[in-house]
């Protein structure tokens, strides 16, 4: 009887501890089992309140601009409506720009503060800023509108006594314009018309007064020059027409022929028998378009008058351009 009273309580130990350890190797199985079948965690997500927004979902969502403000001491925060920023796209932006370019040009076109009054001159003697307008009537124009190279070659055609013409439009409404005027020494008689010639040779139409040394009485114009197209700072060399110029030997000669004839002396010219000059006495002596052998020229005149006045004849041209055959007219 001991001996079965003694095993009992045995065989319940062992049963005990059997099911724990059952119990327990079923517990580690299942949660094997279930940290095998669960799924990746998901990434934290961060609510404020039941407007928020989850941080996973912002990056694909528009932003929003929010603010908390306290509510007294006690730490109470209360949160203002969501503001969406504002992200214009490139075609708002072009459009905007249109738009306002548009609405710039309108007001450039039409108010008379964007328009040209009167052009402001700089380096002029004689030619007027009236001068200029009457030509080009810049007056009124817008000053988008203005075209200083364009207008350089115009002023170029039309004034040739300007040279190194420069032009510059100032917004909103002034053009500039820069130029030398040339300085007549010589004045061209020819009939009624009368031109003016610069130390250069070159040629333009008397304006206002000038203090000129020589005058030449012609019956035919002056002789120019073959030149080529002196652009000079105009870029639109097509456009502008060369300045007329006199030979080079005429001026010369011209002015060599005033120096030995004195103050007073009237130099004469014409296309076929070239330089010379009105004698007091009533005629006119030519000796050819240069002043070679000028002082046997001169003394050969000097022999014919005598001749001529000798046989009481009164000439109205002598010739010695050609010192073998000098002669005179008594009729043009």
């Amino acid at each position: 009887m001991r001996t079965s009273s003694t095993s009992t309580p045995s065989t319940r130990a062992d049963k005990l501890r059997a099911e724990r350890s059952q119990k327990t190797q079923q517990r580690i199985n299942s949660a094997g089992l279930q940290v095998k079948n669960t799924p990746a965690p998901r990434p934290a997500v961060t609510v404020r309140g039941s407007r928020g927004t989850p941080v996973a979902k912002r990056a694909y969502s528009r932003p929003r601009r929010q603010y908390a403000f306290s509510v007294g001491t006690s730490g109470v925060e209360m949160l203002t409506p969501a503001i969406p920023v504002f992200n214009p796209g490139w075609r708002l932006l072009s459009a905007v720009l249109t738009v306002l370019s548009a609405c710039l040009l309108i007001l450039i076109t039409n108010l008379n503060d964007f328009r040209v009054q009167q052009p402001v001159l700089f380096g002029f003697e004689r030619v007027t800023a009236a001068d200029i307008e009457n030509v080009m009537m810049l007056s009124g124009e817008p000053i988008y509108a203005i075209n200083p190279d364009e207008i350089a070659v115009q002023l170029q055609n039309t004034f040739p006594e300007l040279t190194n013409i420069h032009v510059r439009a100032n917004f909103p409404s002034n053009v500039i314009i820069t130029a030398i005027e040339r300085q007549p020494v010589i004045a061209w008689e020819q009939g009624d018309a009368a031109s003016w010639i610069d130390a250069e040779g070159y040629v333009f139409a008397p304006r206002g007064e000038a203090a000129i040394a020589l005058t030449i009485l012609s019956e035919d114009a002056p002789p120019l020059q073959q030149i080529s197209n002196e652009a000079g700072d105009v870029k639109d060399e097509e456009a502008l027409i060369p300045p007329q110029r006199v030979k080079t030997d005429i001026m010369q000669a011209a002015q060599k022929l005033s120096e030995q004839l004195g103050t007073g002396a009237v130099i004469v010219y014409s296309a076929d028998q070239g330089l010379g000059w009105s004698d007091p006495r009533g005629w006119k002596v030519f000796i050819g378009s240069s002043l070679n052998n000028i002082d046997a020229k001169v003394k050969v005149y000097r022999t014919l008058v005598d001749k001529v006045l000798a046989q009481g004849v009164q000439p109205v041209v002598f010739n010695v351009e050609f010192l073998d055959a000098p002669y005179y007219r008594l009729e043009q």
